[in-house]
């Protein structure tokens, strides 16, 4: 069996390279010159050879419940609800997050920790997003976890929320746009093969499939949202980046915020906030941050 699929191996290979070569020589035809890298890529095929079905199998033990964020504006302000940008909910008593340079941060979501799916959380503990823009005007955009340098940004987890009043401060800093509320569409989905740890070759030669970026339909009978959602898997805009604690342990995912949202968020331009929480201890959760653009 393994010689059969070693020498279908080679011959997608073959083809793969030859439609490469194919491609190179009518770019010169047509005047294009091409660097070294390209001419460097024409030989690094990785065939897709997977059966199917043994791919779809694989991919559905890996499902997780996600909700889908659908937003509309007229957020409750302020609420200790899940919502996006507006007003924050913020406990009385406890300065408003502020960057390493002073600056206020703008507020851009909250998150409800009971809201999201398998967490098992209490309904009393929320997720407070905030993020420096005059940073990032400024020329120093946070890019969160691996961004040591970069550190305007702040991910708050707000305990015992039903007995702490709000601060009623209103905004402090810019507004990233309108409260929204938010509304939750709730199915199962896969990771991305990148999360699967499922090697190249076991995939299908037609996968991924999906008629855009955001199509959720990414192969027949599986579904992986690429919208704003909380709960489920990450929609990496590049490639896999979990954070992990000293013990190499990954964080939870939480959410993820869409380029959609904000015209004004540092990932406007193409790409995503990605959310996590880590239990500490039974009662510390500590929260952390990814942004990846395209």
């Amino acid at each position: 069996m393994r010689l059969f699929k070693s020498i279908e191996y080679c011959f997608e290979y073959i083809r793969i390279v030859l439609k490469n070569i194919r491609f190179f020589l009518w770019l010169r035809i047509k005047g294009v010159h091409q660097g070294t890298i390209f001419k460097k890529h024409l030989f690094r095929a990785r065939p897709h050879i997977g059966d199917p079905e043994k791919f779809r199998q694989a991919m559905l033990k890996l499902a997780k419940p996600t909700r889908e964020l659908q937003v509309q504006p007229g957020g409750q302000e302020p609420e200790p609800i899940t919502k996006i940008s507006g007003q924050p909910w913020w406990p009385e008593g406890i300065e408003r997050p502020k960057c390493k340079h002073g600056h206020y941060m703008n507020f851009v979501a909250q998150i409800l920790l009971s809201d999201v799916p398998g967490l098992g959380l209490p309904d009393n503990t929320l997720l407070s997003f905030h993020y420096c823009e005059t940073c990032t005007m400024e020329g120093r955009m946070p890019f969160g976890w691996e961004d040591k340098e970069n550190q305007g940004y702040d991910l708050s987890i707000l305990q015992d929320i039903d007995k702490r009043k709000s601060d009623a401060r209103g905004f402090v800093a810019t507004q990233y746009g309108p409260s929204y509320k938010v509304a939750f569409r709730e199915l199962n989905e896969v990771p991305a093969y990148e999360d699967a740890d499922i090697n190249s070759t076991d995939l299908p030669k037609d996968y991924p499939q999906g008629k855009d970026d955001f199509d959720e339909n990414i192969y027949p009978g599986l579904k992986h949202v690429s919208k704003s959602k909380i709960g489920g898997w990450p929609n990496w805009a590049q490639y896999p980046v979990w954070p992990c604690d000293e013990d190499g342990k990954k964080y939870e995912f939480i959410a993820q915020l869409d380029y959609m949202l904000f015209e004004k968020a540092a990932w406007a331009g193409g790409g995503y906030a990605y959310l996590f929480i880590i239990r500490e201890t039974d009662s510390k959760l500590k929260g952390e941050l990814i942004i990846q653009t395209t």
